[in-house]
């Protein structure tokens, strides 16, 4: 228990470990790639259709 608070706290060994493995690499491939800019970027409607696209958005 942690005491100051009266929290309890345990570990799960093993779970999660894949999940975890999963989450960080979907983490580093976002980041690499400029995920969240580009979504962005086509949610504000500056993607041009047809036209050719300019990587990173200015």
């Amino acid at each position: 228990m942690f005491a100051p608070r009266q929290i309890q706290v345990s570990i799960t060994s093993g779970v999660l470990t894949n999940d975890v493995a999963d989450l960080a690499m979907g983490l580093l491939l976002a980041g690499s790639r400029n995920l969240c800019q580009g979504d962005r970027f086509v949610r504000d409607g500056r993607w041009e259709k047809g036209g050719a696209c300019r990587w990173p958005p200015r």
